[in-house]
């Protein structure tokens, strides 16, 4: 199911076993939605674009946002911290970001 979801260019589903349900939930981000959500314009360009494409690092934050190297390590760290994506790898080349669930399996509280 995970590798349909990337394949179709959305978000990894959501389980959560409620006793006695059991509920997978698909998601295709918009831009509209994630502004409903609360996102600003750059972090919803970085969802969008781990949408499209799969991952993205720090460099390629820079260039779709136009921000410098810091500003775009503080967004990541933004999305990181409120469980919307997950970090692969350690700090520095080879770094990427991929939706949250995608690294170890979705789960949602």
């Amino acid at each position: 199911m995970i590798n349909a979801c990337k394949a179709h260019k959305i978000a990894p589903p959501v389980f959560s076993n409620i006793p006695p349900d059991f509920q997978v939930e698909l998601i295709k981000y918009t831009d509209k939605g994630l502004t409903e959500l609360g996102l600003k314009e750059e972090l919803r360009k970085i969802m969008l674009h781990i949408q499209e494409n799969g991952s993205i690092s720090n460099s390629e934050v820079q260039t779709v946002c136009k921000v410098s190297k810091a500003t775009a390590t503080r967004y990541l760290s933004e999305l990181e911290v409120t469980d919307w994506i997950d970090k692969i790898g350690s700090t520095g080349v080879g770094t990427v970001y991929v939706f949250k669930g995608l690294s170890k399996g979705s789960k949602k509280d």
